[in-house]
């Protein structure tokens, strides 16, 4: 019988690890946290592989106390992980397996005009980029790499809001800086 994690055992606040409910929920928040707005399609799936690892884990005899929500937390990073790891597999898969059916190679240079350009546009954009306030650079960079304002947010200990409006703005000045250098973005 698994018993309900008291606060004071360390693991955070107390929920009963049977109460599969608020595990889902508990292990909903954790994936959240963990996974990358690139991946914010897949949450719900990841959410029900780390509910199949905790349960799984508890039918083979893990006791309360080891199921805190720290566990759960764990669970969850590592479900995410696994899970970028099994889409950049099967992105590189696919490229490989529909080079080969068609019997095309891809080229091992791209066009010097498309490169040329590129990079003139990239040294621009890093021109505009110093020219913004740091609180904006950093949060336009994230947003650039695909981050998303909650994860902005979290890694600066800002406000979801503030994120959001750093990114806004800081995207709308990119723009502006861009459209002044006769770049179209």
């Amino acid at each position: 019988m698994v018993r309900a994690v008291s606060a004071d055992s360390g693991a955070g606040p107390s929920f009963d690890a049977r109460d599969y409910p608020g595990l889902r929920r508990a292990l909903s928040r954790a994936v959240r946290r963990a996974c990358p707005s690139w991946m914010s399609e897949s949450a719900e799936d990841i959410v029900q592989i780390a509910m199949t690892k905790v349960v799984a884990a508890m039918e083979a005899g893990k006791s309360a106390e080891e199921i805190g929500l720290a566990y759960v937390a764990r669970v969850a990073y590592h479900a995410v992980v696994d899970e970028m790891r099994r889409q950049r597999r099967r992105r590189t898969l696919t490229t490989v397996d529909v080079d080969e059916v068609h019997g095309t190679v891809a080229e091992p240079r791209p066009d010097p005009e498309v490169a040329t350009a590129g990079a003139r546009l990239g040294t621009e954009i890093r021109d505009c980029l110093t020219q913004m306030a740091r609180s904006r650079r950093l949060a336009v960079v994230l947003y650039l790499e695909g981050r998303g304002a909650t994860e902005i947010a979290n890694m600066f200990d800002w406000k979801r809001k503030q994120a959001d409006n750093l990114v806004y703005r800081g995207i709308g000045d990119l723009r502006r800086c861009l459209a002044d250098k006769g770049l179209e973005p």
